[in-house]
């Protein structure tokens, strides 16, 4: 009876042990990333929730055998290895590794294990587990550029810098062969900054207005310019989020062109196009609108020779880096026109104030001339009075009178003069006749009864013969009036 029931006992317990086992099997071909115990002596591994027995396929197959495909230790290599970092310390440990999938692309792995101890503290083992994050880092990196991105477009520098670091940053980013920005210009989006288009095909693709053979910008019903190729259609928002190669967000993408072409008809592609992407070689092609709210004032371009350089994802986060860069260009362009219309008015202003002094001025100087003309005791008086006025209230450098001559050179002769003259009436030599003397300002007032002006007599042609001495007295232009006697 006692033999019995110490059998029915051993026996539970087995199916209990079983059970667990049963259990702890299930928990590990549950899990979704890879679990592994290896061996601390020799990097065997003992145990793999990969396969169907938690047990390599063959007894001793190395850690970084199965898990790098390589025939040494990670630590041999260069790489972090986790058993060798426990061994050292014997403390868990958490290390980033790069591994490969079955398409042989890189994934960003964080490794992490921890020593598995026997009854003397010794370890003899490490449970090691990978988890893929190379979606985390993805969206950290893109983080990052995003940030660098928006620093930049809150930088006090110019447009053109702004943009040409902006293309920079993409290129660098992305690794893309080549990068463009096309901004609005009129009718027009020409590429405002490229980096590694080559110089034909910046040529055949710099704009996009369709011409006739005349070279006018053909216009649609609505009197716009009708801009070709499928830049055009993302400017236009010519594009139908249930083709695959158009977005919610209006962008164009594409991992190969020449199947895009050969599948697709100009019907589907929205519009005529060029195809000058696809003849230079480019199979990876995205056209991303920038946007300010309802807005395309231009587009950003990602071309590569590869193929398969892009996903819906990446596509998407340049949308609103596109929206970001639309934003804050639109913005810098409506503070620089209201700057230059700020400067244009001040302008205004200041040529307004000019003129209104000038104008009092002139008042004034007409004003007391007419008090001079009934207070004057005699004709020289006179003279010398609006000479006097002219030079003081009028702020005129020199003013003088001449008297015309009847002699047979038509001369004519100075009789009153103020403000800086320095000898220059003396030199002046001037004539009423139609030769090259009477042919300035003086001369032409007298001779045609009407009011002559030099405005710069530096380069006024009619004033060549008293150039030299004007300018070394600082005279920079020149007006007469015809002072008239009644008959």
């Amino acid at each position: 009876s006692t033999s019995h029931h110490q059998s029915g006992s051993h026996h539970a317990q087995i199916d209990k042990l079983k059970r667990e086992h049963e259990l702890l099997s299930l928990a590990l071909r549950s899990l979704t990333y890879p679990f592994y115990v290896i061996d601390a002596n020799d990097y065997s591994i003992l145990l793999d929730n990969s396969q169907p027995r938690l047990q390599p396929e063959q007894k001793g197959t190395k850690c970084y055998a199965a898990i790098h495909g390589v025939s040494r230790p990670c630590d041999e290599a260069g790489v972090s290895c986790p058993l060798e970092i426990i061994k050292k310390t014997g403390k868990p440990v958490v290390v980033e590794h790069v591994h490969h999938d079955e398409t042989g692309q890189p994934r960003h792995v964080q490794v992490c294990g921890y020593p598995v101890l026997d009854e003397s503290g010794e370890i003899t083992s490490i449970i090691e587990y990978s988890l893929d994050i190379t979606d985390r880092k993805l969206a950290e990196e893109r983080q990052r550029f995003a940030m660098r991105v928006m620093n930049l477009l809150n930088q006090p520098s110019s447009e053109i810098d702004t943009i040409r670091t902006i293309l920079y940053q993409v290129k660098e980013f992305t690794g893309f062969e080549a990068v463009g920005i096309r901004l609005r210009d009129g009718d027009d989006y020409p590429y405002y900054e490229t980096s590694g288009f080559p110089s034909v095909f910046l040529e055949k693709e710099r704009y996009l207005c369709a011409r006739d053979e005349d070279g006018s910008v053909l216009r649609d019903a609505d009197g716009h310019a009708e801009l070709e190729c499928m830049c055009g259609n993302v400017v236009r928002g010519r594009t139908d989020p249930s083709l695959p190669f158009f977005t919610d967000g209006g962008s164009f993408w594409t991992n190969g062109t020449s199947e895009l072409l050969a599948s697709t008809s100009e019907e589907d592609r929205q519009s005529n196009t060029r195809n000058v992407c696809n003849a230079t070689g480019y199979e990876s092609v995205a056209l991303i609108p920038l946007r300010s709210g309802d807005e395309t004032i231009g587009l950003l371009q990602l071309n590569d020779k590869r193929r398969d350089m892009f996903t819906l994802g990446m596509i998407t986060f340049f949308e609103g880096i596109g929206a970001s860069v639309g934003i804050a260009l639109a913005r810098n362009r409506a503070e620089e026109a209201l700057q230059k219309a700020h400067d244009e008015l001040e302008i205004r202003v200041q040529e307004r104030t000019t003129d209104l002094r000038k104008t009092a001025r002139a008042l004034k100087v007409l004003s007391e001339c007419n008090q001079s003309l009934v207070h004057a005791a005699s004709e020289p008086e006179l003279l010398d009075k609006i000479c006097d006025i002219l030079t003081g209230v009028g702020r005129y450098r020199l003013a003088w009178v001449g008297f015309a001559e009847n002699d047979e050179r038509k001369t004519v002769r100075p009789v009153s003069q103020a403000g800086f003259e320095d000898g220059y009436l003396e030199r002046l030599d001037v004539s009423w006749d139609d030769v090259e003397r009477g042919r300035g300002p003086t001369g032409t007032a007298i001779r045609t009864g009407a009011a002559s002006i030099s405005q710069d007599v530096l380069t006024d042609p009619k004033f060549a013969p008293w150039r030299s001495e004007a300018s070394r007295r600082g005279y920079a232009s020149s007006i007469a009036l015809p002072l008239r006697v009644a008959d």
